[in-house]
């Protein structure tokens, strides 16, 4: 044990976790924006063409920033089911709220976008919801690498059907190996570019 009362491995584990997202960050960063938008395109089309796009009532997502897929413009398709969006909110706790429209989207903490002040939060009703859930790295086994805030572990712990969560991305961010600890919560597909969720 080290004189700050943290184990080697553990340490160890932090330290793969932070190369891991500087890496990541990176290459995400060295996207350009045509690229981006290719990918998020391809994205949304192997969404809406997966069975998984009607297969339940809600659809819990997220507004990414430029590192992220844009899943945006989901909310312009008439067949969609009701999709919800995060709020930050204190304690690293995710409030959401049904959106239906981008101008109900506003710049929020870290300068993502996020609903606008003054809409109604809603319940997300766990056990009838998909869940598509960002990252920095995923692997093929399922483990994912978030930004570090825990915002999203909170939240998929207390998801008993693990197969509605979806991990999305981009292709290079599927990786062989993803470093993890215990409060680490995996995801059970991942959506990118190049495939659908299996």
């Amino acid at each position: 044990m080290s004189p700050q009362g943290m184990s080697d491995h553990k340490r160890s584990i932090l330290l793969k976790k932070k190369e891991l997202r500087t890496r990541m960050k990176t290459a995400l960063l060295a996207l350009s924006d045509e690229e981006r938008r290719e990918y998020s395109e391809r994205i949304c089309t192997h969404l809406v063409t997966s069975p998984l796009w009607t297969a339940y009532p809600s659809i819990a997502m997220f507004a990414g920033d430029r590192t992220e897929p844009d899943l945006l413009p989901l909310l312009d398709r008439t067949d969609a089911p009701a999709l919800f969006f995060p709020k930050v909110r204190a304690e690293h706790v995710l409030e959401w709220y049904r959106i239906t429209d981008q101008s109900q989207l506003e710049p929020g903490a870290y300068g993502l976008l996020e609903p606008s002040d003054g809409l109604k939060p809603a319940v997300l009703d766990q056990e009838q919801v998909l869940l598509f859930i960002p990252g920095r790295a995923f692997s093929r086994t399922g483990e994912r690498l978030g930004r570090g805030g825990g915002y999203y572990d909170r939240l998929l712990a207390k998801i008993q059907d693990k197969t509605r969560i979806i991990g999305v991305g981009f292709s290079f961010q599927l990786c062989e190996w993803v470093p993890c600890q215990p409060h680490d919560e995996a995801v059970a597909s991942f959506l990118c570019e190049k495939s659908a969720p299996a």
